[in-house]
């Protein structure tokens, strides 16, 4: 509930309406099917989506070259004029990657004799032969980003009495690189981690460096709920393991020693070069699109390593994930000089539709791995109770700290969150929104919502004001507490009760 009531907030305040799309499904000319994977692109914009296992795509309109290409077919190209829906028939062309040959026409799949799936029963049996846990000690640095936006900003809203008056939301919009859509960043969370394995304890610690956030969480003291959610639904995916839990469900990986082969059909696709580096494009999906897997484009290294070079995932459209629209997973993977293969980069973009009718959201997460290391550690490095230990100079980290982690410079609407926060406490019936907002986020009533007279006493519970037993039948509670902006160090705290049923007055009163 507490979530819900957060993205609703998010909605009242800003008011976006769904983008101008252009729509339609993908099929082969000569069979009628649909086709999965097709790259939808515009021309010279770095916008792009792929179609789902349906043959469906939808991508924000545009009046730019548009293009329809897939390994296999020829590619097939429009300018649209307007946003419609817009069907597209792909003819095949018959060509030969190495020892694959892409046919005419699709045939039943089958494991047996598969080339795709021989070259993945490689992969799998080489994934742990160099793993960071074979040496006595690692060590290595992560750095994470965490954004949550208002998804699908429609710029003719500008022309609307509520844009006239509130020009800062449209000014903090911006386009994603990775869906193309018109995005409103609501919320920015950095952190720096290191971490730390002794091989002798088998000991993993987590050092926590540096951690900053701003966004809708200031206007909440509760406002971690709300990265805390994400960050546990939204984890860093490992493809080595077994199992990976995202969205706070279990899926099988496309590298699972024990389930991949017999959960996932395999397609190789093309032999191309990615970064400087030959690999074999393996297609995959799950054998039930409702299953709790992937599906997407394993870029396997074409030498005798046969590692992942590259990983670009994302689920099937009719998979059974409360909530999610789409979600995609790029990772990259770097070979240290010692030989060992280890996560670079891991990017997550979801889109989330929790309410029918409103504009989704968006949640992009991004992981950057670096400073790889063997080297032994010193005792203190372990000594510790519990797993993650938190620097003292976290939450005060200066420029200088955040430049040399940064992969990269945040973009204007992420560095300006401050300034969009603080615009947003000035729109007309602000106030009166977070305050019943509040009451039921963190369940406490402010006495005041003027950000430069802070409330000094609070009162709550909410949930406690009306209740019912058969003791008391209703029963009415009147209940307090005291905040630092009395007093920083004295704090008191109180209720009292009174049943209709028993009339009976009940209290308590607590001073700290």
């Amino acid at each position: 509930m507490q979530r819900l009531l957060l993205f609703i907030l998010i909605l009242v305040l800003t008011h976006p309406v769904l983008a101008q799309k252009i729509s339609g499904i993908v099929t082969d000319a000569q069979t009628g099917e649909p086709l999965p994977f097709v790259n939808v692109y515009y021309k010279d914009m770095r916008m792009g989506v792929q179609t789902n296992e349906k043959g469906e795509y939808a991508i924000s309109y545009h009046p730019k070259e548009l293009f329809f290409s897939c390994v296999g077919y020829d590619t097939k190209r429009f300018t649209p004029k307007r946003a419609r829906e817009f069907n597209v028939m792909l003819k095949q062309t018959d060509m030969e990657l190495g020892t694959a040959t892409i046919l005419g026409q699709r045939k039943k799949y089958s494991r047996k004799n598969n080339p795709a799936v021989e070259l993945m029963k490689k992969v799998i049996a080489r994934k742990n032969l160099a793993s960071l846990k074979a040496h006595d000690y690692y060590s290595f640095y992560r750095y994470n980003k965490l954004v949550l936006s208002v998804n699908n900003v429609n710029d003719s809203l500008r022309n609307t009495s509520f844009a006239r008056k509130n020009p800062f939301i449209f000014d903090h919009v911006e386009t994603c690189n990775y869906t193309g859509k018109r995005i409103l960043p609501v919320s920015v969370e950095e952190s720096v981690e290191r971490e730390v394995y002794r091989k002798s304890t088998d000991t993993q610690k987590l050092h926590l460096l540096g951690k900053t956030s701003s966004g809708i969480n200031d206007i909440f003291a509760t406002g971690d709920i709300l990265n805390t959610m994400l960050q546990e639904c939204f984890t860093t995916v490992n493809i080595n393991d077994d199992k990976v839990q995202l969205l706070q469900y279990p899926f099988i990986s496309p590298l699972s020693t024990n389930y991949a082969i017999g959960f996932y059909r395999y397609f190789l696709q093309d032999t191309l070069m990615v970064e400087g580096r030959k690999c074999i494009d393996v297609a995959f999906t799950p054998n039930n699109p409702q299953d709790f897997g992937f599906s997407g484009h394993l870029y396997i290294m074409a030498d005798s390593t046969h590692r992942v070079h590259r990983a670009d995932i994302t689920i099937p459209h009719r998979s059974d994930v409360n909530f999610v629209e789409s979600m995609r997973i790029i990772q990259h993977f770097d070979e240290l000089p010692t030989g060992e293969q280890v996560l670079g980069e891991n990017q997550m973009i979801l889109e989330l539709s929790l309410i029918e009718g409103t504009p989704s959201m968006q949640v992009k997460r991004i992981s950057r791995f670096s400073g790889y290391s063997f080297a032994s550690l010193p005792d203190k490095d372990f000594d510790f109770k519990g797993d993650t230990y938190t620097d003292s100079n976290a939450q005060i980290r200066d420029d200088d700290f955040w430049q040399t982690y940064r992969p990269s410079e945040l973009t204007d609407s992420e560095e300006n969150m401050q300034n969009f926060v603080q615009s947003m406490q000035k729109m007309k019936g602000y106030r009166a929104s977070i305050w019943v907002i509040k009451a039921f986020v963190e369940n406490f009533v402010e006495t005041s919502t003027d950000p430069k007279r802070p409330s000094k006493v609070d009162i709550g519970p909410v949930n406690t004001i009306f209740s019912q037993n058969f003791v008391e039948g209703y029963r009415i509670r009147g209940s307090f507490q005291t905040t630092a902006n009395l007093h920083p160090q004295l704090f008191f705290k109180g209720y009292a009760a009174y049943g209709i049923d028993d009339h009976c007055w009940k209290g308590s009163a607590e001073f700290t």
